[in-house]
């Protein structure tokens, strides 16, 4: 028996954003950290940190439909999202650090 679709839109702009915009709004503004530096807190550093986190809400969202699909359109399973979570956690976080570290203390 196939999966009940869900009528809501949000599990697919969930997916969406996870997986396209979210980490292209990321990249975007880790060059941005990067080339201004300015210090460690700053408000593209809160909006990079709450980014990510929407990143994640993204993919939670998607799992709230009824059909989550992996990157390759293969069904998800909960492991799929613990995996997607950990590593979105891991490489964004030292994406921020890297682009904090090249904005505040390479020569410019």
């Amino acid at each position: 028996m196939a999966p009940e679709a869900n009528s809501s839109g949000w599990p697919l702009i969930g997916r969406i954003f996870s997986l396209m915009l979210g980490p292209a709004f990321l990249f975007i503004l880790a060059v941005s950290i990067a080339r201004s530096g300015g210090g460690w807190l700053t408000r593209k550093d809160f909006a990079f940190l709450v980014l990510l986190a929407a990143v994640i809400a993204g993919r939670l969202v998607e799992f709230s439909g009824k059909d989550p699909r992996t990157a390759s359109g293969e069904p998800a399973t909960a492991h799929d999202l613990r995996l997607f979570i950990g590593l979105t956690l891991l490489l964004g976080s030292a994406t921020w650090v890297l682009a904090n570290l090249v904005g505040n203390h390479w020569p410019h």
